[in-house]
């Protein structure tokens, strides 16, 4: 028996999602445009926040078919047809189907303190093929502020199929009575530690990362602030792919394979410089199709198939030491 395993080197900057470098955030985009003829999803009143599919709304898990894209949206390395909403800012996606309540990869753009009571949620999709637009809008959301006047805004998620790009549009059409509201802004990949999550102290300001994983109200740095300006302030936030991911130049060190019994033993050192690494095991030569590509998400991403490759480690560990079980007689790996 022949063993070969590749081990890479996955390398590291800093705009992150997860631990590799995912998407650029700048502050502007396309001004907000208000679609009145989209499709509508719900305008009900709800208490708390509901997901929302085309035949079912409630806070439990549940998977099914969701509202259709109208293209293959690239989230996170991961192509994607449908999605599902949450009733106070939210998308999740899926491929066929949406599993809704585990690890969905996910946009949102959710207040922090309040949910929405209500907002008109439509969507559209605009464009040629190869240039398409997905736009969901949440019209005239009203928050459910239990202190003074209800805050109300329009939000709008734009899905870009030409080049993966997300934009966050924010409209305000009435201010918020004291300066404790804000927005989760976040893009999440394989689970709630593969997380992108923006920041800012105020609607007028940039936006940048934020070190937070989720939104606290008592952290100011974990979500983008919502404070009254005196004037009625529109918004945008621009996600943009990053496709120069490049790996370190070195790759990891002292790899050692041993078979014992019907296990191989696998031994590797990260690499200098590197961010993780990966371990891909295959019954067949490995290929550049068998390997991650740039915009990939990696994160949870161990006992997933890769082509014909599968990878059976990801981690920042800086010495690794696998079990690769009940390998076949007479197969080479």
């Amino acid at each position: 028996m022949a063993v070969v395993t590749a081990a890479l080197a996955l390398g590291a900057s800093d705009a992150q999602a997860g631990n590799l470098r995912q998407y650029s955030i700048a502050t502007g985009g396309a001004p907000f445009e208000e679609i009145t003829d989209g499709t509508p999803i719900t305008n009900k009143p709800d208490t708390g926040t509901t997901v929302i599919f085309p035949d079912y709304q409630g806070p439990s898990d549940y998977s099914a078919q969701g509202f259709e894209i109208g293209f293959d949206f690239r989230l996170g390395g991961r192509l994607f047809d449908q999605f599902v909403v949450s009733s106070s800012g939210g998308l999740f996606f899926g491929d066929g189907v949406v599993n809704y309540g585990g690890d969905a990869f996910a946009i949102t753009m959710t207040p922090v303190k309040e949910d929405f009571e209500r907002a008109d949620i439509t969507y559209k999709t605009v464009g040629t093929p190869g240039d398409r637009i997905c736009i969901v809008q949440y019209g005239h959301a009203r928050m459910a502020t239990q202190e003074g006047e209800k805050a109300e805004c329009s939000l709008q998620f734009r899905l870009h199929e030409k080049d993966g790009k997300i934009e966050l549009c924010f409209r305000e059409e009435k201010a918020p009575a004291t300066n404790s509201n804000g927005f989760n802004t976040s893009l999440q990949g394989w689970d709630a530690n593969d997380v992108f999550v923006a920041t800012a102290q105020s609607m007028v300001e940039d936006a940048k990362l934020s070190t937070f994983k989720k939104a606290y109200m008592l952290d100011s740095e974990s979500y983008i602030h919502w404070t009254a300006t005196g004037d009625l302030v529109e918004q945008r936030y621009t996600f943009t792919p990053c496709l120069d991911t490049t790996a370190p130049a070195n790759a990891p060190r002292n790899l050692k394979v041993a078979q014992e019994g019907s296990d191989l033993l696998i031994q590797l050192a990260k690499a200098p410089g590197a961010d993780a690494t990966i371990v891909l095991v295959s019954e067949s030569p490995i290929t550049s199709a068998d390997l991650p590509s740039d915009g990939e998400t990696f994160l949870a991403a161990n006992d997933m198939m890769f082509g014909n490759a599968h990878a059976i480690y990801y981690g920042t560990d800086t010495r690794i030491s696998l079990t690769y079980p009940d390998i076949k007689p007479s197969q080479d790996y």
